[in-house]
């Protein structure tokens, strides 16, 4: 196995692992979007997003990913948010 392989193959459980926790999120979603529903209150939620942000960009620990970082939650929030108005 080549060192690319290798890499590649970190790469991939890597994913494995995202993909679950993503997942785990979106039932978490599901719920917050359920709790909404009933009690009539709107999908968005921009102070909960500009936290999320906020909490992402703290949490990162090299600087430099911040920006792509964020914008992946940002598409992260923006799935949530479609699949809370689909329920």
């Amino acid at each position: 196995m080549t060192e690319l392989d290798s890499l590649r193959t970190q790469i991939n459980q890597v994913d494995k692992q995202v993909v679950s926790l993503l997942e785990e999120r979106f039932k978490l979603v599901r719920a917050v979007g359920e709790y909404k529903r009933t009690r009539h209150l709107a999908v968005l939620d921009e102070k909960r997003e500009a936290v999320v942000l906020q909490r992402v960009a703290s949490l990162c620990h090299d600087q430099s990913l911040v920006t792509s970082l964020q914008v992946i939650y940002q598409t992260i929030m923006d799935q949530a948010k479609e699949q809370e108005e689909n329920l």
